[in-house]
């Protein structure tokens, strides 16, 4: 079964092992029993990068120093264990996640970044044989997207919007890191609302598009903000606030690139027809057509 972002998928318990008072010891907790859901998340390895971060020495002591005790820890570690059994996202636990080739800081104030967004970011790199000089990345949560980007191209300008106070805050963490201050401007703003005027060579968003009724993840509904993940009119109600202006915004010869429910290139179809756009569907890796691909020609259409 292919990947399907925040929704529920059909799994068998895990049934987590406790880590038991006996287990006092790096060498204890690593020989197990380990649970079941570790070995879809790197099995042994993502485990001593767990011990390692909580007891803060680097991995390599755990080889060298098998005795290594867990002290005071090991509760922490239980507990960890635990929330990712229940499916908070390692990110969370970590306070930071990997996105293509860098670390952006991550917690509970925007979703922790999914493999089809990363896809869509290179691909989004890979199809731009010229740096756009100007981006939006549109609800940025923690700001990845566009922040990535800018990272790869060093000449663009990337504009992060988001709704959120507390989205921003995380990502103007992730500016500050990655030393980006001098190209990097966050508007707190509902979608184009706040950007009178502006446009870009290319916009990128992975807007809310689960519907209400939709099964989700039990995890995905403790621990990962609501707003960033529901949308009104089946998951779709985000995606059509961002493209009905989005001519006015969208620079001659640009592009925008949406993330969007695995079965929006359905239940859009009706709507983006009489919409005007000159779009496409890309595939995720998974096979599953999830981003809407939309360019502007140079001589482009331009509505009253």
């Amino acid at each position: 079964m292919h990947a399907v972002p925040f929704l529920k998928r059909n799994a068998s318990k895990n049934n987590l092992k406790t880590i038991e008072p006996m287990v006092q010891t790096v060498q204890d907790l690593l020989k197990g029993p380990h649970p079941a859901f570790l070995e879809g998340m790197g099995g042994s390895a993502f485990l001593r990068r767990l011990i390692a971060f909580r007891l803060q020495i680097p991995v390599s002591r755990l080889f060298t120093e098998p005795d290594y005790p867990l002290g005071e820890q090991a509760s922490v570690l239980r507990d960890d264990l635990q929330r990712l059994e229940n499916g908070c996202p390692a990110g969370y636990i970590f306070g930071e996640v990997g996105f293509l080739e860098w670390e952006f800081y991550s917690d509970e104030r925007a979703l922790c970044p999914r493999e089809e967004t990363a896809f869509l970011a290179d691909w989004l790199r890979r199809a731009h044989p010229q740096a756009p000089k100007r981006i939006v990345d549109l609800g940025c949560g923690s700001g990845v997207i566009g922040l990535s980007l800018a990272l790869s191209w060093p000449e663009s300008q990337v504009t992060l919007v988001d709704l959120s106070p507390q989205a921003l805050a995380l990502t103007r963490k992730n500016v500050e890191r990655h030393n980006l201050s001098s190209r990097a401007r966050l508007v707190a703003s509902d979608w184009w609302n706040a950007l009178t005027g502006a446009q870009f060579e290319l916009v990128v968003a992975n807007p809310p598009y689960v519907a209400s009724d939709d099964e989700v993840e039990p995890g995905v509904l403790s621990f990962e903000p609501h707003a960033a993940l529901f949308s009104d009119e089946q998951g779709m109600a985000d995606i059509k606030a961002i493209l009905t202006p989005l001519d006015h915004f969208l620079a001659p010869g640009g592009m925008a690139a949406l993330e969007c429910g695995h079965y929006h290139h359905k239940t859009l179809q009706v709507w983006l027809q009489g919409s005007g756009l000159n779009y496409e569907w890309l595939q995720d890796p998974y096979g599953v057509p999830r981003y809407l691909i939309i360019r502007k020609e140079l001589d482009a259409w331009q509505k009253s």
